[in-house]
């Protein structure tokens, strides 16, 4: 694993570059079906500039309450404000990938309802596109910066000399960020293919929850670190999963029902 990739003597932060270069990616396959839609350059970026926004805010604070014990420790062992907001700055310090899910989503709904230029439908589909091919690059930058390891085994990766984290170094690890990336990929191949299909459907943001969260909840079980919160047995990305999948079951009548709202009837 690479935690820093060297340039011209400096050091780069792997996951932030291969996460940016996901981003990047993303944002121009948004823009290529934004521009055949002929939707304005200034909706689209002020749009991205939400649903950014959205996976920052909702990320950092869905990590926060995966560390709610220490953060009410903090309040409780309270010293002055200084010290408080500097350890709850660490507290919220990472990122959750439900999170950001969770908030982007959010971010779209509120764009399209202040902001009427971009067809919400539309929006949530670009979204639904662009988070698997996203999340791929991000779980690649996993692998290189060695978070979100997964479990010991006989097989797998094993990793020497991480100066960032000590426990990976010289223990055989499943490459479960590596598996989850190629999962994310075929997610996005597939949703693709369903998008260009042109025809009545789910919409594409539940297809890709019905396709994603059932590969989270197994692969949660291959993870090895255990900064995830856990209750009954399940992490917070289990729970998380389960929910999201209730919600996607319960839009499949509704689909339906519009769908027959709108279906033209047939002349006698």
């Amino acid at each position: 694993m690479y935690p820093f990739i060297h340039v011209f003597g400096k050091s780069i932060g792997s996951y932030a570059l291969v996460s940016l270069i996901g981003f990047l990616l993303s944002a121009l396959m948004v823009y290529h079906h934004c521009k055949k839609k002929q939707i304005n350059y200034v909706d689209l970026v002020l749009m991205l500039v939400f649903v950014t926004t959205g996976i920052v805010v909702g990320g950092h604070l869905l990590y926060g309450i995966t560390h709610f014990e220490r953060i009410v420790q903090f309040f409780a062992d309270f010293t002055d404000l200084k010290t408080l907001i500097h350890n709850l700055s660490i507290a919220f310090g990472g990122m959750v990938f439900y999170g950001g899910f969770i908030g982007s989503v959010a971010a779209v709904y509120l764009y399209t309802h202040f902001f009427k230029e971009i067809d919400r439908p539309f929006a949530f589909d670009m979204l639904a596109l662009s988070t698997p091919l996203f999340h791929t690059f991000g779980r690649i930058g996993c692998f290189l910066g060695g978070c979100c390891y997964g479990v010991e085994c006989s097989w797998g990766i094993t990793v020497h000399n991480n100066p960032v984290l000590p426990e990976l170094n010289d223990v055989t690890r499943f490459p479960v960020q590596l598996v989850e990336a190629g999962c994310n990929l075929m997610i996005f191949g597939l949703l693709l293919l369903l998008f260009r299909r042109k025809s009545n459907r789910l919409p594409l943001l539940s297809c890709y929850v019905f396709l994603y969260a059932p590969v989270r909840f197994t692969l949660e079980f291959l993870r090895g670190d255990v900064i995830r919160g856990f209750w009954m047995g399940l992490s917070t990305s289990q729970w998380i999963s389960l929910l999201l999948l209730s919600v996607a079951l319960l839009q499949i009548p509704i689909n339906h029902r519009r769908s027959a709202c709108i279906r033209p009837k047939k002349e006698i």
